[in-house]
């Protein structure tokens, strides 16, 4: 059991990353990126999807700059992405 976990939590960071590449292609320079809930590696095996993207086209255009919003009560899931946004130096 513990391998067929460890060997999704590889397909899952591959995949995420693998999305990221494709995904930052189409960030245009100096983007403004909404973002509702967490979609960062809080949220899946260790990349994240949504903030996947924005991380991989962060490290090339760091003039990116993404705005964390939330619908839910508590802002959670604005508050995990202001986390991992801060953490990873993205304003």
């Amino acid at each position: 059991m513990r391998e067929e976990a460890d060997a999704l939590l590889r397909e899952d960071v591959l995949v995420n990353e693998s999305m990221a590449r494709i995904g930052a292609e189409i960030v245009p320079k100096g983007a403004r990126i909404i973002t509702y809930c967490n979609t960062g590696a809080l949220a899946t095996g260790g990349h994240g999807t949504a903030l996947g993207v924005i991380r991989t086209a962060f490290a090339v255009d760091p003039t990116l700059r993404v705005f964390a919003c939330e619908t839910r009560p508590f802002l959670q899931g604005a508050r995990l992405t202001c986390y991992e946004l801060m953490t990873d130096g993205i304003p």
